[in-house]
């Protein structure tokens, strides 16, 4: 069942959250996370579920971990941004498959001064900066506007068929 679903990747804040989409389902999971708290978070979940045998953890700094290109049917990424890394997870999302992310806003900045700007999205993003190929299901700011949430996916490739000839039974 895993294989045909597609499997899951967790980008940054592995242990943040309850319910996450992917073992439940019979997927698998790749969770990766430059904080070892946060992944033995998710581990403690996943083996008390039994479902450790679904998710792989991976201590990495997003920024220099690389997936397989179009390897996820699902990549969820929630309290982190980096553009480079958006960027990557992008291309790590499969024919069909689903991009979710969620991160600070600027208007995060007012609450939390010592937040990075580098660390918020900008205006638009990060549907602004789909490529060609991803269709936008969604991005909307949260109460209060300080995080915003984007939902896409990568659009299937169209088959072509090839010109069928003419036959004596078309009219022609």
């Amino acid at each position: 069942m895993g294989g045909r679903l597609g499997a899951v990747l967790y980008a940054s804040s592995a242990g943040r959250a309850g319910a996450r989409p992917g073992p439940e389902q019979g997927r698998r999971v790749t969770a990766v996370d430059v904080s070892e708290v946060a992944l033995g978070l998710l581990g403690d979940e996943a083996r008390r579920r039994g479902l450790d045998g679904l998710v792989t953890l991976l201590h990495a700094d997003l920024s220099a971990w690389a997936p397989g290109p179009r390897s996820y049917a699902l990549v969820l990424c929630t309290g982190f941004w980096d553009a480079a890394v958006f960027a990557t997870a992008v291309g790590a999302v499969a024919e069909g498959g689903l991009l979710a992310w969620e991160a600070f806003t600027a208007e995060a900045r007012r609450a939390r001064p010592g937040l990075p700007p580098q660390w918020c999205l900008a205006p638009g993003e990060p549907a602004s900066l789909l490529p060609a190929g991803f269709a936008l299901i969604g991005q909307s700011d949260l109460t209060g506007r300080e995080r915003r949430q984007m939902l896409a996916r990568r659009r299937a490739p169209e088959i072509a068929c090839p010109p069928r000839e003419a036959t004596q039974g078309d009219g022609i």
